[in-house]
């Protein structure tokens, strides 16, 4: 199955072992949340690492599950699984033959062979969801289905951000960005702040580029990392280039509040007295890839914990000057300014 179908509420019966596998974060995460939406409820499922893991903390996490858990079926997710599926290949195939089936393990790996016997036995159960881009039959060949991606991007536009795509100003998106899903969303979201109800061909030719979209997130990241003049020089560009203020603020809203999220996760378990990794803090706050997740580390360690947890007022506050006392270019400048200098 792919993610495609599973989020047009295809259904899916689970099954002991089951398997997200693909290179598109973005879809895996959609995927591992709609299982966990169908079958437990929004945050009921268990969540591991899968590269510090051992198998009997895979066994405690299905036979146990959460202790205020509203359902019975339990869900263990496994990210990334790589290394369990090396480890522990042979009890991941004898768990795939199970009868029982009052829990699932969800495994997210980048790519699951088809001719291991692992894969074999999940195909035959239809408990492997790819997350690549979809593709179609062309003579004796897969080739990539822009078609379905397009059609994907209008109904994902209508159903996660309440805005009408027409099919022309979807295939431009797809043209300008490519196959990159996250990425996809985060020009949605951005254009989402320019209208109430339509987003057409014009509308996308005007805001969306690849130029842009780059230069706003080495941006974000010169000011994260303490190179505020290369920040600012970016800043201005991509303001003298037309980019209005409202799209700047969407893009630095969906960045920073994960370093925000990853601090206050970190302090309340400080509070409970628990330990807590701020590696572990800052997964759980959705960073995802090695590297971005040690980029974080560090720049949460420059910032400090009192920084980062005020960036949600502060972010509040630079919202409510854009629209209000610094609407104007010329004011709103200045307060873009302050803010990455503030960082």
């Amino acid at each position: 199955m792919h993610v495609f179908d599973l989020l047009a509420e295809e259904p899916l019966e689970p099954q002991p072992v089951m398997a997200i596998v693909g290179t598109q974060r973005f879809l895996q995460t959609l995927a591992a949340r709609e299982l966990e939406r169908r079958w437990v409820g929004e945050g009921q499922a268990s969540r591991l690492d899968g590269d510090s893991i051992e198998w009997r903390d895979v066994a405690d996490e299905l036979d146990a599950g959460l202790l205020f858990a509203t359902t019975s079926r339990r869900l263990v997710i496994v990210d990334p699984a790589a290394k369990l599926v090396a480890d522990y290949k042979e009890r991941l195939e004898k768990m795939a033959d199970k009868k029982e089936n009052t829990a699932t393990l969800l495994l997210l790996l980048d790519k699951l062979p088809g001719n291991t016997t692992l894969a074999r036995k999940l195909s035959a159960k239809k408990a492997i969801i790819s997350c690549n881009e979809p593709t179609r039959l062309q003579g004796k060949k897969q080739v990539p289905d822009s078609g379905r991606s397009v059609a994907w991007l209008i109904d994902w536009a209508k159903q996660r951000y309440d805005r009408r795509l027409t099919k022309s100003g979807a295939r431009l998106l797809w043209d300008r960005i490519g196959p990159i899903y996250g990425l996809l969303d985060q020009e949605l979201a951005k254009l989402a702040l320019y209208t109430n109800d339509r987003i057409d061909e014009r509308l996308v030719d005007r805001h969306c580029g690849s130029w842009r979209t780059q230069t706003t997130w080495k941006m974000i990241d010169a000011a994260l990392d303490g190179r505020t003049g290369e920040a600012l020089g970016q800043l201005n560009e991509l303001l003298d280039a037309g980019e209005a203020p409202p799209a700047l603020f969407g893009s630095l809203t969906w960045s920073l509040r994960r370093y925000a999220t990853a601090a206050r996760l970190y302090q309340l378990a400080e509070r409970r007295g628990k330990r807590l990794r701020l590696r572990e803090a800052i997964q759980q706050a959705g960073f995802r890839w090695d590297w971005e997740i040690g980029a974080a580390e560090r720049r949460l360690r420059r910032m400090g914990r009192a920084r980062a947890l005020r960036l949600p007022a502060d972010l509040v506050e630079l919202d409510l000057k854009l629209k209000g006392s610094h609407s104007h270019i010329s004011r709103a400048r200045q307060a873009l300014e302050a803010f990455l200098v503030s960082l």
